[in-house]
Order: structure tokens, then C-alpha cells, then sequence
């Protein structure tokens, strides 16, 4: 069996016991390894997770997919005990990130560092390639980026005591494989969707069924959401269930589409994933 689970999203759920807030938090059972795709920005993710009927105490592990604060800071709010459990990061991820415009800089980074996760009993593994961290569950890193990835200019971050531009070496991508195919779950696509998409095309010979997440479409404009719908669909994907960063007019875009499937993925919704 394998589940996706929408813990937190930016979208209103349709369930009234439910929250929802700019964050993403997704559980994964696949086949009996329970994954948490990042953790949200608050306690509001433990709360929908609860009132899901979900049981965060046996974790095969959790996957952080990058260092900005609505996918980790929920962490620091677990009213329970994460101890002894095993947290996948990508490269870079404890660099400072700010956004900075008009040479002001705001910190939006995780509020996670090193020795606070060590002090918490995690065992961190710092995913510098593509990683099999369970048969059949890829961690995807190092996005060869032969589309302009479109990174916002104001997104920064501090390496070494330097600002620089934020090129997010940190990103890392799910992929979640079963016999006809893989489904992707991203974070925020902050190297650009497109991107990783072709990455995860070049490494990987099966068809994408389903992208699941942060497409981070809302700062681009119609025209450039339109041709990058076009290249998706152009690479076999047929099923999106995008949500979080991607921006309401892609949503409305996509929805519109009638060579395509959209999923809706506010908290609570649940997909069962064939796994034949």
C-alpha cells in the first residue's frame, strides 16, 4: 500500500477540524515506512495530524526538503519525542537564508542548527547525492538546470560569512517508485520544477504519474506558468496534485486543462497510490 497524506498546506481543507497555514507537512506510508515530507511552520501540523488519526511515534524517518522556515520550524514544536529518529537534509541547509529586498534582510531559514538536532537525539544525514534511503524511496539532489529556474532575486542566503544569491543547493526531491511508474513529491521546486523534473527523467527510466507539492509558480507570470505546464505535460505527465508555493492563477491554470488531472492536496486530503 502506499498513501499520501496532506498534513499541512497553504489551501483550506474541507475538513472543519482541520488548519491550514503557508506551510507544507505530507505523510507517506509506503508499504509499511512511514515518511514525514517536511514538518510545517508551527504546532498547527501536529494538531492536523492528530485530529487525522495519525501516529507520528513510529516514523521510519523524516525528510526535510530545504532550509526555509514553513518547512521545518514545525519541528521544534513536536509535543512528543522525535529521539533516535533519523532526519534527511540536503547540502548546505544549515547556511543562513534570508530575504532581502532594498538591502534589507529578513531571516525566513529553518531556526534548526547542527547541535540543536543532535541535542534532540536526531541522526541527521546530510544527503549530498541521490540517496535509496528504503527500497523504492529516492532523496534526489544536484539538479542539473538546463531551464531558467526563475529563484526570486531576493532570496539569499550566508555562506562562510557571505551573502550570496541563493542558487538552493539544500533542495532535495522524493521519489517514490512502484512497478508502473514513480510519483514525485517536491518541497518548493526552488531550482525550478522543470528542472527537476529533467533530472529526475535523465536518472530514472519510468514515467513520472503524479507530481505531488511545491511548484513555486506564484511570482512567475501567465505566459511562463503556461509553457511550463506545456513542458510537463510535453514530458508524460498527465496528474498533478500542486500546491503550497505554486500560486493560486497556476492552480486555476492547471485546473482549467482538460489534457491533464488535478488533484486538490489541502490538509486531509489522502491519495492510495497503486503499487502494481
Amino acid at each position: 500500500m502506499i498513501e499520501l497524506i496532506s498534513v499541512m498546506d497553504n489551501a483550506p481543507s474541507l475538513d472543519p477540524t482541520l488548519c491550514s497555514e503557508h506551510a507544507l507537512s505530507v505523510y507517506l506510508n509506503y508499504n509499511g515506512i512511514k515518511i514525514l515530507f517536511d514538518t510545517g511552520q508551527s504546532e498547527a501540523t501536529w494538531k492536523n495530524a492528530a485530529n487525522l488519526g495519525l501516529d507520528l511515534s513510529d516514523l521510519s524517518a523524516i525528510i526535510l526538503s530545504h532550509a526555509h522556515y514553513d518547512h521545518t520550524v514545525g519541528l521544534r514544536t513536536y509535543p512528543g519525542d522525535f529521539a533516535r529518529k533519523t532526519i534527511y537534509l540536503g547540502q548546505k541547509f544549515f547556511d543562513p537564508k534570508y530575504s532581502q529586498t532594498d538591502g534589507e534582510k529578513r531571516y525566513i531559514g529553518s531556526h534548526l542548527d547542527r547541535e540543536y538536532l543532535q541535542e534532540q537525539g536526531f541522526s541527521v544525514i546530510e544527503v549530498k547525492e541521490d540517496l535509496e534511503i528504503y527500497p523504492g524511496l529516492h532523496l534526489i539532489s544536484n539538479f542539473s538546470r538546463p531551464y531558467a529556474s526563475r529563484i526570486p532575486q531576493r532570496f539569499v542566503r550566508e555562506d562562510a560569512g557571505v551573502i550570496i544569491a541563493d542558487s538552493f543547493p539544500d533542495e532535495i526531491a522524493l521519489v517514490v517508485e512502484n512497478n508502473k511508474g514513480i510519483y514525485l513529491l517536491l518541497g518548493c521546486s526552488h531550482p525550478g520544477i522543470l528542472n527537476i523534473i529533467h533530472t529526475v527523467k535523465q536518472r530514472f527510466d519510468k514515467d513520472i504519474l503524479t507530481v505531488f507539492g511545491g511548484a513555486h509558480l506564484k511570482d512567475a507570470s501567465d505566459a511562463e506558468i503556461r509553457e511550463t505546464i506545456d513542458l510537463m505535460v510535453a514530458a508524460g505527465i498527465g496528474s498533478f496534485a500542486l500546491s503550497h508555493c505554486t500560486g493560486q492563477r497556476a492552480i486555476d491554470i492547471l485546473t482549467a486543462r482538460e489534457d491533464i488531472e488535478y488533484l486538490p492536496f489541502s490538509p486531509g486530503m489522502k491519495y492510495s497510490l497503486s503499487d502494481n
